[in-house]
């Protein structure tokens, strides 16, 4: 298992209720660049990214080297719409609605 420490505390990852309290996904809506931030605290090994459209289609995937905490997925090519961004942390998955202009 994968903990967090802060301040002499350890919370165990995996029993973390709000994952989506440690991922900022910005800006939403987005035009050509959306950035990723994983709080630098979160000690996990793998760090996956998808893309999805409104049909379950995945449009681009990355996997991210262990203690990333910023990454940046271009949007540029993508048509205006809706799409949804999965982030794996290890065992623990967060997904969020995307708009693009």
């Amino acid at each position: 298992d994968r903990t967090l420490c802060s301040e002499g505390i350890t919370i165990n990852v995996s029993q973390i209720e709000n994952i989506e309290q440690y991922i900022k996904i910005y800006p939403n809506p987005v035009a050509d660049n959306l950035n990723l931030e994983i709080d630098s605290n979160l000690d996990v090994d793998n760090i996956n990214v998808s893309m999805f459209n409104v049909q379950g289609q995945l449009l681009h995937q990355q996997e991210l080297e262990q203690g990333t905490t910023n990454a940046n997925i271009p949007t540029q090519n993508l048509s205006s719409g809706v799409y949804f961004i999965q982030i794996q942390l290890d065992n623990r998955q967060f997904s969020q609605k995307i708009i693009k202009l």
